[in-house]
């Protein structure tokens, strides 16, 4: 377990004693957006990883060649690329 949510847990515990219902929400409204936090935090780690990846000479795949389709599509596709060839990469390994 993280700080954060050990941090957003405790936050929520004493939203319970809060001497006013509006801090009481305050510190629920901390605690979730804290957790919130963690999880883009989670992916946007996943995401520096992808690149750095691709920025790895010694992985040996040189210029990558995405589906154009999935360059210009969305973010999410990007993704599932990346994470392809990465796979890719390992099973010829």
């Amino acid at each position: 377990m993280s700080m954060t949510q050990r941090y957003a847990g405790y936050l929520e515990r004493e939203a319970t004693n809060a001497a006013t219902p509006v801090k009481a929400e305050a510190m629920r409204q901390a605690a979730n957006k804290m957790r919130e936090l963690e999880r883009e935090n989670v992916r946007l780690r996943a995401d520096a990883a992808r690149l750095d990846w691709l920025a790895d000479p010694s992985n040996g795949i040189g210029n990558v060649q995405l589906p154009t389709h999935c360059v210009t599509a969305n973010l999410g596709s990007l993704r599932d690329a990346i994470d392809m060839a990465m796979r890719e990469q390992e099973h010829d390994a």
